[in-house]
């Protein structure tokens, strides 16, 4: 299995966004 698949790729930086809006959401 290959890991740098676009799909990983995408879901990875869809990963990274959501953690910062979840850390947004706990500094507010």
């Amino acid at each position: 299995m290959r890991d740098q698949t676009p799909l990983s790729v995408f879901n990875s930086r869809n990963i990274t966004l959501l953690k910062n809006l979840i850390q947004d959401h706990q500094y507010r």
